[in-house]
């Protein structure tokens, strides 16, 4: 609007009122008005009678664009998603043409009950101002004027429709913004999917709600003056079939749970706070043997090198050895070797009085046996306090590598077989079960499944290990599909800008994510989940079971040492029988 215009709206003011001080309206006055308070960019014009249709043309001699809508125009055209949602609607209206401009207007403005909608009355009957206001209530509408002749009306819809002639627009912008449902009765859901809601009986005796969705909705109802109802709670959960035909009818107005967006046909979305992630939780791997433990600190490569040069120094140390001393067995000079490695003492040999070869020798076999024995010992020790673990599946790719069934109800595979870059391994492991079977076995942590669910339920369920020191389930860190987080609504809901008013406010300040925390705890207040705890706290290094792989070392070594023995005897034997046929026949 221009500023010559701004100047010439006080002497239209005094000039349109009357001596009694009513003012007198004009609908171009309010139009401009309306779209300088509110920063309109679109004015939408829907003119069902066309005796107003030199009216309209001179009301589209204004700064904001201008569309006009009538008949066959207005049949399938949506507001959202099409044109700017900062528009005013100004509707022509007889009574004859009643319902069906405003089952146009419901079409064109769908899921947009928040905007300003002008009605014009030509008639002189008043009794139509109350089935208008009684038909957009009932349609959502709320920031509603009706210019009746040179009348402007507006409504209040609670507790009951109260029809309001207003002298300024100030007056309109005040009655309706809803600030108090006057005990409206609001009806919700209250079935148990935890950690969104679920119920308990306190040590009162007295059953509570908790959940941080029902928290939502139930702190919503309670600040704005509101009255709780819940329906369906003999059902637990709720059917979806049930629940979706409900909210079609009005009969739910919200549902404290998430629900995927069925084209919204059945309801309509709140505001949306954020993406809810799905994940899949996988059972933690199991806890090697610790009769393992003992070949775990090195690997392949460094035990065939100890073995090799184990073997090396002990051929070249006898070899040195029978030079000086012949005879000298092979298996003292082993012990030897292996004295050395294992840095232990031999003192019975005098090293330094047999050359400097043998010096040279005993210098670097135990410098390399005091490094080896105590990076061996270290490995072994860091390995017993925190522990070896089978193959950990980390990724989605890993589950090829078990054969666990992924349990899913048939909910979940139908939103994934309808939607694109799904794994194909969740879609191979895949195994429908009833919603019952699915929420006990991973509410009870069963290693026998893999899981999956939207990030809060996975958080709620993972929540019972939080004083592990090994979890039984771990979540994969692969996002399996993305679902919108908002509170299901019923169509047409004339609260819903202020109850998406109030869901910003606690998501800026903190509150959601306050309720959001507070479920888990409430959860183990309700029995709906318990900690585990570990059995013992201590650590247990050196149980019996560490020592199963060194007694069976140490009976090896026995049975391999009496099994050379033997051997060595029976050849010594056989050497001795030998010689005497040889002596013997020389004499």
């Amino acid at each position: 609007m221009g500023s010559w215009r701004l100047l010439l709206v006080p002497l239209i003011v005094i000039y349109l009122t009357d001596a009694s001080g009513r003012r007198k309206w004009l609908d171009n006055e309010v139009i401009s008005q309306l779209n300088w308070d509110l920063n309109l960019t679109l004015n939408i014009y829907m003119d069902w009678d066309r005796d107003h249709l030199s009216l309209t043309k001179k009301l589209l001699h204004t700064d904001v664009p201008n569309m006009l809508l009538g008949g066959s125009n207005a049949m399938n055209l949506k507001l959202l998603g099409t044109f700017t949602e900062r528009a005013l609607t100004i509707v022509y209206l007889k009574e004859s043409t009643l319902n069906q401009t405003l089952s146009e207007v419901v079409k064109v403005l769908w899921q947009l009950h928040h905007l300003p909608l002008l009605f014009i009355l030509p008639t002189e009957e008043d009794s139509v101002l109350e089935t208008l206001f009684e038909r957009a209530l009932h349609n959502g509408f709320l920031h509603v004027l009706v210019l009746h002749g040179d009348n402007l009306y507006t409504y209040q819809p609670y507790p009951t429709i109260r029809l309001t002639q207003i002298q300024s627009l100030e007056e309109y912008h005040y009655l309706t913004k809803l600030k108090n449902l006057e005990g409206l009765d609001v009806f919700i859901t209250r079935e148990t999917v935890s950690p969104r809601c679920f119920n308990y009986t306190d040590r009162r005796g007295q059953l509570v709600y908790a959940g941080y969705m029902y928290n939502i909705l139930h702190t919503f109802i309670k600040f704005y003056n509101g009255t709780e109802r819940g329906i369906f709670d003999g059902l637990n959960p709720i059917p979806y079939d049930l629940a979706l035909e409900a909210c079609l009818e009005r009969r739910i107005h919200f549902a404290s749970r998430v629900i995927p967006p069925f084209g919204w046909r059945y309801y309509i979305p709140s505001t949306t706070l954020y993406n809810l992630n799905t994940y899949v939780i996988v059972p933690h791997a199991a806890r090697l043997p610790k009769a393992y433990y003992f070949l775990r600190p090195f690997d392949v490569v460094l035990w065939t090198i100890i073995i090799f040069s184990m073997i090396y120094n002990t051929i070249l140390i006898n070899w040195i050895y029978r030079h000086r001393q012949p005879g000298y067995s092979i298996a003292a000079t082993f012990l030897e070797v292996l004295q050395f490695l294992c840095f232990l003492s031999n003192s019975h040999t005098y090293h330094y009085s047999k050359g400097w070869r043998q010096v040279l020798i005993f210098l670097t076999m135990t410098l390399f046996g005091f490094m080896l024995t105590n990076l061996y010992l270290a490995l072994l020790l860091s390995m017993l306090t925190s522990g070896l673990y089978e193959r950990q599946m980390n990724s989605l790719d890993d589950l090829s590598f078990t054969q666990l069934p992924l349990i899913l109800d048939y909910l979940d595979i139908e939103i994934m077989k309808n939607r694109s870059g799904i794994h194909p391994q969740i879609l191979s492991h895949a195994t429908t079960v009833t919603v019952e079977k699915l929420t006990t076995e991973r509410l009870r942590l069963n290693a026998n499944y893999l899981h999956m669910g939207y990030k809060d339920r996975v958080d709620f369920v993972l929540y019972q290990q939080k004083f592990l020191r090994v979890p039984i389930l771990q979540m994969i860190d692969e996002v399996t599909y993305v679902m919108p987080f908002f509170v299901p609504a019923a169509l047409a809901l004339p609260y819903l800008e202020l109850f998406n008013f109030y869901l910003r406010s606690i998501w800026e300040s903190g509150i959601f994510r306050k309720m959001y925390t507070d479920s888990f705890e409430e959860g183990i207040l309700s029995g709906e989940i318990s900690f585990r705890i570990t059995k013992t706290m201590e650590v247990q290094t050196f149980d019996t079971e560490f020592y199963y792989f060194a007694y069976t070392l140490l009976a090896s070594g026995w049975v391999l040492g009496f099994v050379v023995f033997i051997g060595e005897h029976l050849m010594e034997r056989w050497r001795r029988w030998k010689q005497q046929r040889t002596s013997f026949g020389q004499h």
